[in-house]
């Protein structure tokens, strides 16, 4: 077992993981350590691979993006049973930035909890384009009670390439502006047998879509909320669709899912699905 704590660095406040590097962390706390620009807790970058298993990521702060990992230049870490809680960054990604150049983390039976992306988007996870586009997968984890002052209090997902969440919660999660749960802006997005409950935005409704199809199946969407009374759960805008089957919407605003923009601009395909308010 190994503690770092209370470091502080110019990047990667707690642990610097890059050139090609694959190293395996196992039963580790990586706490309370600050930088001056991205990673508080971890920086991830140039080709690296690493795994951690049974590790917690908690109380980091970031003057940049990445309270807790930031991952960057084509890293595809593996995260198993890890804790990402408490961490603040200042610009993107409270709890992790995946930023750009074909990075493709994993992440499995996980929590992404209480983080804060204070001056800019995405308080659980943030993931975007810079020279290319990142991906993810996250399963059987929670990403909960995260907070931004921009959008995406969950999960903020800008020119992304797909995103793979399934079997996951994301609950209880809030932004200033649009997606409590989720802000999608042009990712290719596919949730399966996922629950999206108890998110608020004060601007824009609980899950945001523009201009790129998101996918849910098998999956419980209830019970979001925006400061506006007549907003809708989901919001499909410019060009975006989306397409649900076998799921269940419920209590969600006025409307489960609302369109913005020309008829022949946004498509809603639903099926086999519950929803408790229809559409505008």
């Amino acid at each position: 077992n190994i503690t770092i704590s209370e470091n502080s660095a110019s990047r990667g406040g707690g642990l610097c993981v890059f050139n090609h590097a694959n190293a395996v962390i196992q039963n580790a706390i990586i706490s309370n350590n600050t930088t001056t620009s991205n990673g508080g807790g971890l920086f991830i970058e140039d080709q690296s691979n690493p795994t951690f298993d049974n590790v917690q990521i908690t109380g980091n702060t970031a003057t940049g993006s990445g309270g807790g990992v930031y991952i960057d230049n084509q890293s595809s870490p593996v995260f198993e049973n890890v804790q990402i809680t408490g961490n603040t960054a200042g610009s993107y990604g409270g709890g992790i930035l995946i930023y750009g150049s074909d990075s493709n983390p994993i992440i499995n039976n996980s929590a992404i909890s209480n983080n804060t992306a204070d001056g800019n988007s995405g308080g659980g996870i943030a993931a975007r384009s810079y020279n290319g586009s990142p991906s993810f997968s996250i399963s059987s984890s929670v990403i909960s009670n995260n907070s931004t002052s921009g959008s995406g209090g969950g999960v903020y997902l800008e020119l992304a390439q797909n995103i793979y969440i399934e079997n996951t919660e994301i609950t209880g999660n809030t932004s200033s502006n649009s997606g409590g749960g989720i802000h999608n802006d042009r990712s290719p997005l596919f949730i399966n047998g996922s629950l999206i409950a108890e998110n608020e935005s004060s601007q824009w409704p609980a899950i945001y879509i523009y201009s790129d199809p998101v996918y849910i199946s098998n999956s419980t969407i209830a019970n979001n909320s925006t400061s506006s009374e007549d907003q809708a759960g989901i919001l499909v805008n410019h060009h975006a669709s989306i397409d649900i089957t076998n799921s269940i919407l419920i209590n969600n605003g006025a409307y489960e899912i609302e369109t913005s923009g020309s008829d022949s601009s946004t498509t809603v395909t639903v099926s086999y699905t519950n929803m408790s308010s229809g559409t505008d």
